[in-house]
């Protein structure tokens, strides 16, 4: 910004103009990925800078004004986050990539014979060997299959805790 102020010049030997500068603000661009997984990008979820919703990831050249703030990112799927930025300002570009903790967990599902239903809560979510990802919480699990005994148990899962069932004997 360019610094305009009016003055007069007047009669007096020593005359003073006072003037306070400020930075101009930086440019940030920002992105998340998953934990773990730096090359999985997370997209689409909301940045909020001082409580004032900026915008989505991926942005770039988000005009922030120097000094502390805190950060937030805000999606559903992943747990919450929180930092404090410091932003150069001056015109500086600065890059941040967070990441973020899923609230949610892959489980893997493999049986014998292959092929086996799974269910999970009593509804249908495809065939053995499976890969799923279930958010946080307790389930029940059936795999059935033909002229075979349906086999049942609770699955705990908890966040970003990968789970492994393998070779289930129906």
């Amino acid at each position: 910004e360019t610094l305009a102020q009016p003055f007069q010049v007047g009669d007096a030997d020593d005359q003073q103009l006072d003037f306070i500068m400020q930075k101009q603000p930086g440019h940030l661009t920002i992105q998340a990925h998953q934990e773990g997984t730096p090359s999985k990008f997370v997209n689409d979820v909301q940045i909020v800078i001082n409580a004032e919703n900026v915008g989505t990831t991926p942005v770039s050249g988000l005009a922030v004004s120097s000094g502390q703030h805190l950060l937030e990112i805000r999606t559903p799927k992943y747990q919450p986050f929180k930092t404090n930025i410091a932003v150069n300002g001056c015109g500086e570009e600065q890059a941040f990539n967070f990441a973020l903790i899923p609230k949610w967990s892959p489980v893997v599902i493999g049986s014998i014979p292959v092929g086996a239903t799974v269910e999970i809560n009593g509804n249908p979510v495809g065939n053995t060997p499976l890969q799923i990802e279930l958010a946080a919480g307790s389930y029940r699990l059936t795999l059935k299959a033909e002229r075979f005994k349906n086999w049942q148990a609770q699955l705990v899962v908890k966040p970003n805790q990968p789970q492994r069932i393998e070779d289930i004997r129906l």
